[in-house]
């Protein structure tokens, strides 16, 4: 069944949110809003820190929530990639016990990434096998910190609002791409701001690989420059030997207007494939007959590129069992 329509998405810098009502297998944008956010909000790590004031933030949260035009009961929260990583494991078969099935996985999650394991909130969804694992399973594993996902949750209800769906930007971003409009087979998604970017590699629909890396925008371009392309040909090369024959259809980029023409060009270099910017027409927005494509978006100087709706855009799209 779809999830509920109503979407926000939270990063250190703002608070947005949108509304979509589905028209037959697209969405028409009823409703956005956008917040600034001091500074201060959040501590700082590497997968984002716990809030500085949850008091103050939960009042922040309600008056958000209080101007909205709707009620809103329930909703999806989109949140940076900083925050939410995604790892991929082979296994033998789960167990099918929920606590010995997460045992198992936060084992396999100790082992790839340098974080401490019983602190993270982790889910996981079956993805197909690479090429020469037929007697192995293969999981995608996301996990975010626990105290801030609580904190969030808690700030959200406070204002009677239940977060369901919580997901990543770039999850959400392979969610939003209207497959009619793009390439089959292998693809990939680049989502780019100033901070750092992340590429989904994706197989009809389901994702392959996952990369998250963060750029100090101190750094001057050249040297940006080469560490994209080494990053880019590490990553094609493992693309190669994991699925040998399989070649890349396409690549969407998703960056702001300022990026998007050293990205393509980086891209395009990097993993030897055409590269598309991300327009309206890759979405899953239904437009009115003559409308442009500003039209689309209702108060649509809140965002200044297409590239900061899609993420709630895909997480409206989701429909789970």
């Amino acid at each position: 069944m779809p999830v509920p329509p109503h979407v926000f998405s939270l990063s250190p810098q703002r608070l947005d949110y949108g509304r979509f009502e589905r028209v037959g297998r697209q969405l028409e944008v009823r409703e956005l809003r956008s917040l600034p956010l001091a500074p201060d909000v959040f501590q700082r790590g590497l997968l984002g820190g716990p809030l500085t004031d949850t008091v103050a933030f939960g009042e922040l949260v309600k008056g958000f929530v209080s101007g909205i035009s709707v009620s809103v009961k329930a909703a999806s929260l989109v949140l940076p990639d900083a925050w939410v990583r995604v790892a991929f494991a082979e296994c033998e078969e789960l167990p099918r016990n929920e606590d010995a099935r997460e045992e198992v996985l936060r084992w396999k999650l100790k082992r790839l990434v340098p974080f401490r394991v019983d602190e993270l909130r982790l889910a996981a969804t079956p993805v197909s096998p690479l090429v020469g694992q037929t007697d192995s399973h293969r999981v995608m594993m996301a996990f975010a910190i626990e105290s801030l996902m609580s904190q969030l949750e808690s700030a959200f209800a406070g204002a009677g609002v239940r977060l369901g769906q919580i997901t990543s930007a770039s999850l959400s971003f392979l969610g939003s791409v209207d497959e009619a409009e793009f390439h089959h087979g292998l693809i990939a998604m680049a989502l780019v701001d100033e901070k750092g970017y992340t590429l989904v590699f994706a197989r009809d629909g389901e994702p392959v690989l996952h990369r998250f890396k963060a750029i100090s925008s101190s750094l001057p371009e050249s040297a940006r420059a080469e560490m994209v392309g080494r990053d880019l040909r590490l990553t094609r090369n493992f693309l190669q030997q994991q699925l040998p024959g399989t070649q890349l259809a396409g690549v969407l980029l998703a960056a702001p207007a300022a990026l998007e023409g050293l990205w393509a060009d980086w891209l395009g270099e990097g993993l030897e494939s055409p590269v598309e910017l991300m327009r309206p027409q890759h979405l899953p927005l239904a437009a009115t007959s003559g409308e442009s494509d500003e039209g689309l978006l209702p108060g649509s100087g809140l965002f200044s590129s297409w590239a900061e709706l899609a993420p709630l855009v895909g997480a409206a799209s989701l429909e789970v069992a």
